[in-house]
């Protein structure tokens, strides 16, 4: 976790690379940055498996939220899902940053390295994705699109005070 929030130590960073090197998940490209794999690899399925993805933004280089929902799954009359996945994903959105090579990688996989015909991302368009934005004047405070407030974002602030408190 240390890595999503800009901490990671060198040795950190070294399990990192080792693990995207060992355990990459065959769907991410071995072009994303180690930290940004080990974040992805908590994800159950491939992109085919997912029927929404939904990125919620972050204020001054904080994690951002990245919600999957699976094809198939019930929706709630909020639009959430009891199965909806969630992690948190390095911020910031700068070029450079976790964020940017996930949105680089979901928006425009080819130029991010998946082959064209891959079978993960058979099926997976970009219609199915979407980013969560603050309108201007408003609080930044993460919505998820779904209407009022969700449990997901409870749980996501939860996480990331849990993780602060830790730090």
């Amino acid at each position: 976790m240390r890595s999503v929030l800009g901490q990671a130590t060198e040795r950190d960073q070294r399990e990192l690379r080792r693990f995207a090197e060992v355990s990459r998940p065959s769907w991410i490209p071995e072009t994303m940055p180690y930290d940004t794999v080990a974040t992805l690899s908590q994800l159950r399925g491939t992109p085919r498996d997912w029927a929404h993805v939904r990125f919620v933004p972050s204020p001054n280089g904080e994690p951002w939220a990245m919600i999957v929902t699976p094809k198939g799954a019930i929706r709630r009359e909020d639009g959430t899902s009891p199965y909806d996945q969630v992690i948190l994903i390095p911020g910031g959105g700068a070029p450079g940053t976790g964020a940017r090579a996930i949105l680089d990688l979901f928006f425009h996989p080819e130029s991010a390295g998946v082959p064209h015909d891959a079978p993960q991302w058979r099926g997976f368009s970009t219609s199915q994705l979407d980013v969560a934005e603050r309108p201007s004047g408003q609080p930044e405070e993460p919505s998820t699109g779904y209407g009022e407030r969700s449990d997901v974002l409870a749980q996501i602030e939860a996480m990331l005070t849990e993780w602060r408190e830790a730090a």
